[in-house]
């Protein structure tokens, strides 16, 4: 009886102790698509100090309790604040006002911004011609973050949004974990480079390698070393070998692992040395997943089905889940309404493209081959489809996952 797809999840991740785990300090502008490998707690406040939302004047909320369009109130101009600039000390801030430009500092004694267009200036003077309210357009000290407070969160992917936090508390470098080194072997007779301009009958160009390529790169991984090898066993365990020379720890490989007489990697693994976990998941697609231990170089290999889209399942949701594990992130899972009923092959938990509708259910495309790509392209969404049924109807809530 084949592993369940939870089953099979959780022997991949009893082993993640594996992986080798170390924390290294990058320059900031270094750390992009990094994994933060500590909680950061804001070094300072932001704001760092009550500035001005607006370009307009600086006034006391006070003092225009009573204006009105019919009788508005005057107020003396006496002085300007641009952004960068000090602002003037004053000996009272009592029915007066202070031009100040957006991002400039509140002058000590006033409470309220109103905008230059709310106001009529009239030579030194503005007229307010409505109350302002306290606080009205002033962005106070410490109201985006205060000192001490939570600033970035062990396991958060840096975004160029989580950077430019960074950059704002002025964190000129930041902890992340380090890149895994990671190596890459497609197999096939029948796989040409994916640069091929023209194909022979029978060959295919090898899409699935820019795919792993870029995946990898964005789960954190160094890749180390990246080979296709034909139908050949001995080629095969040689370049596993040269690459676990090299110090690659994760050995990721497609193709050649199902039941077929062409597939060659399990019995090339074993004789490697290598120690089968699991092989073949109860799952569609990528049912011919093999897993093993390679006790000898201190690592994983992740062997993969070599048809397209079963490469994409088995990296989503195997290969991602393994390296989130290794350096403590966690994910939350989403369930939305099926928008269609749906049949599947009752025993196998099925991992297919899907769509968000515009009223938030999730339709699932009709074409599931292992080698269509087109609708991969046109998805937003993996739909988790449960194994024990064939037939799930309109409505039924389903876990979801994005493609991106």
């Amino acid at each position: 009886m084949m592993l369940s797809y939870s089953a099979a999840l959780e022997l991949l991740l009893a082993e993640v102790d594996q992986l080798p785990l170390s924390i290294e300090t990058v320059p900031l502008l270094e750390a992009g698509d990094r994994i933060l490998a500590r909680d950061i707690a804001a070094p300072c406040d932001l704001p760092h100090w009550d500035n001005s939302a607006m370009d307009g004047f600086a006034l006391r909320s006070q003092d225009v309790v009573a204006a009105s369009p019919d009788r508005p109130v005057r107020l003396p101009i006496v002085g300007r604040v641009m952004a960068g600039e000090q602002p003037p000390l004053l000996t009272s801030t009592a029915g007066v006002a202070c031009a100040v430009m957006t991002g400039a500092p509140i002058p000590a004694g006033f409470d309220a911004i109103v905008k230059v267009e709310d106001v009529v200036q009239q030579e030194n003077a503005i007229a307010v011609s409505t109350p302002i309210p306290a606080g009205q357009f002033i962005r106070v000290r410490g109201e985006d973050l205060h000192q001490g407070s939570p600033l970035l969160a062990k396991g958060q992917h840096l975004t160029p949004m989580a950077l430019m936090l960074a950059a704002a508390v002025g964190l000129s470098e930041l902890p992340v974990w380090s890149k895994l080194p990671v190596g890459l072997i497609s197999t096939g007779t029948e796989v040409v480079p994916w640069s091929q301009p023209t194909l022979a009958l029978g060959q295919i160009r090898n899409s699935s390698q820019p795919f792993l390529i870029q995946q990898l790169q964005r789960l954190g991984c160094e890749i180390r070393a990246i080979a296709h090898v034909p139908d050949d066993p001995e080629q095969f365990a040689a370049i596993a070998q040269q690459f676990w020379s090299q110090g690659v720890r994760l050995l990721l490989t497609t193709g050649a692992v199902s039941m077929g007489v062409a597939d060659f990697v399990p019995a090339a693994l074993e004789r490697l040395g290598c120690q089968a976990i699991f092989h073949k998941v109860a799952i569609r697609p990528g049912k011919p997943l093999l897993f093993a231990i390679a006790p000898e170089q201190q690592g994983l290999v992740l062997a993969c089905p070599g048809n397209p889209v079963s490469t994409t399942v088995t990296a989503e949701f195997f290969l991602k889940p393994l390296l989130m594990q290794r350096r403590g992130e966690s994910r939350s899972p989403l369930w939305l309404p099926l928008a269609e009923s749906v049949h599947k092959p009752e025993g196998l938990q099925c991992f297919w493209r899907s769509r968000l509708t515009p009223d938030g259910k999730v339709w699932v495309d009709p074409q599931q081959s292992s080698a269509a790509l087109k609708s991969l392209v046109e998805s937003s969404h993996w739909a988790i489809l449960p194994a024990d049924t064939g037939f799930i109807a309109a409505g039924t809530p389903v876990e979801v996952q994005s493609l991106t």
